[in-house]
C-alpha cells in the first residue's frame, strides 16, 4: 500500500470524524470497510489509522469505553456479579466522566444498560420484593 493511499485515507477519516462526538462501533466498522474497499488497505492498517486519527482528534471510541465500563461494572458488582440500583448509578457517573460530557445522562444510562445486558452480569432488584423494574424502565436512546 502506498503512502499516498494511507494519507488520503487518514484525511478521509479525519473529515468523517469532524461531526462526531463519539465514534460508535457501526461507524468505526464503516470507516474500516471503506479503507479496505476504497483505499485498498489491510484491515489492520485501516483499524490502526482510525484509532490514531480518533486519538489525535480527541474522539472517544465506543468499543474502548464499553470495554472499560464492563471492567468497572464487574468490579462494582462484586463476587455475585449482581448490579444494584446504587451501583448502576455509580457506573453512570463514571461513564459520564469517561465520555467527558459528550453524552447526556439518559444516553449514559442506556449505554450502560446495553453493556450489562451484553455481559454475564445480572441486575439486583430493589425494594421489598426485589423488583428490577428500575432497570427495565431504562429506554434505549436512538
Amino acid at each position: 500500500m502506498s503512502d499516498d493511499a494511507r494519507q488520503r485515507y487518514r484525511d478521509y477519516v479525519a473529515v468523517s470524524l469532524e461531526g462526531h462526538k463519539i465514534l460508535f462501533e457501526a461507524d468505526e466498522r464503516g470507516l474500516i470497510g471503506d479503507g479496505i474497499a476504497k483505499f485498498e488497505l489491510d484491515g489492520d492498517q485501516a483499524r490502526g489509522i482510525v484509532a490514531v486519527v480518533a486519538s489525535q482528534e480527541c474522539q472517544i471510541l465506543e468499543r474502548d469505553v464499553s470495554r472499560n465500563m464492563l471492567n468497572v461494572m464487574t468490579g462494582l458488582a462484586g463476587k455475585k456479579g449482581a448490579v444494584s440500583k446504587a451501583k448502576f448509578a455509580q457506573g453512570v457517573e463514571i461513564l459520564l466522566g469517561m465520555a467527558k460530557g459528550r453524552i447526556s445522562e439518559a444516553q449514559a444510562r442506556a449505554w450502560l444498560k446495553q453493556v450489562i445486558e451484553d455481559s454475564a452480569l445480572t441486575v439486583r432488584g430493589s425494594g421489598l420484593l426485589r423488583r428490577t423494574r428500575w432497570f427495565r424502565k431504562i429506554k434505549p436512546v436512538a
